[in-house]
């Protein structure tokens, strides 16, 4: 639904990894709150996706309604507290709750998630045989007339492949050097001698 808001979280997402690596070596507090600030925007950003698509489809809601609570009380025990402020008063136990509800619900959302596939995957599979059925059809239709053409002479040979080419009579007459009349005369008959009535015909041959 988003194409470029993926790009900005793989940003993030590197500089994650990149805050991880430096927190692993240098071991300062301020690594560790820029780390978490970092992963509470990624979380958020996909959270709040999932509010704007909130009437898309149920397991879309699940997923919002699940990762609501762990989601602010993480950003208000291990982003917030940081900087002396808590909003919620969150302790451990809150987190657990949360978290408790997120497995509950986002188990509900898989449900849901593996049901509409179910349906979509049914529903192409339909759509499928229906589009090979009627390539069949028109393959049948479009099957080219099957004539010899060696009953043709020399010069209506010469001309039939010049109406392949989708030349018009006066583009023939002027290609073989003779007049329109006489190249009229030649489709003429090789629309005999292949029992045919049009140039669409011959294209088929």
């Amino acid at each position: 639904y988003y194409p470029k808001v993926k790009n900005y979280t793989y940003i993030i997402g590197a500089g994650i990894i990149l805050f991880v690596i430096l927190f692993l070596i240098f071991k300062k507090n301020d690594l560790y709150i820029i780390l978490g600030i970092l992963t509470a925007i990624l979380l958020f950003v996909y959270w709040f996706l999932g509010v704007l698509l909130f009437k898309e489809n149920t397991h879309t809601k699940l997923f919002t309604f699940s990762y609501v609570i762990i989601l602010f009380s993480g950003i208000d025990f291990y982003i917030l507290k940081n900087f002396g402020i808590s909003l919620f008063e969150t302790n451990a136990t809150n987190l657990k709750i949360g978290g408790f509800i997120q497995i509950i619900v986002l188990s509900f959302a898989v449900i849901y998630r593996e049901k509409d596939l179910r349906k979509y995957n049914s529903l192409m599979k339909n759509e499928i045989i229906k589009f090979s059925e009627e390539i069949e059809q028109l393959t049948l239709q479009e099957e080219p007339i099957k004539v010899k053409l060696d009953v043709l002479s020399f010069r209506e040979r010469e001309i039939f492949n010049l109406i392949v080419s989708s030349k018009s009579n006066k583009e023939i007459a002027a290609e073989v050097n003779i007049s329109v009349n006489t190249v009229k005369f030649h489709v003429k008959n090789i629309y005999g001698k292949l029992n045919i009535k049009s140039r669409k015909e011959v294209l088929k041959i």
